[in-house]
């Protein structure tokens, strides 16, 4: 993950948060008053989580469920 306030000029480097599971997207949900990180890491063992970080990635808890398509669209 990288870090720095908003005026940084340069931004620090910190993990592995997820060692050994690629990431595929994270992102930043701003829409309450703290924001969450949300990280999606894949492994090729156990599949892909949605992880949460309400403290800007310094830890992360998995979803209760795992992602799944909606069943109007036939995907499993």
């Amino acid at each position: 993950m990288l870090e720095g306030s908003t005026s940084a000029k340069r931004l620090e480097l910190r993990g592995p948060s997820f060692p050994g599971m690629p990431l595929n997207t994270v992102l930043i949900d701003r829409r309450s008053k703290t924001p969450k990180v949300i990280a999606v890491p894949s492994s090729p063992w156990f599949g892909t989580t949605i992880q949460v970080s309400k403290d800007l990635g310094k830890k992360f808890k998995p979803t209760k469920s795992a992602p799944r398509s909606p069943p109007t669209t036939g995907a499993r």
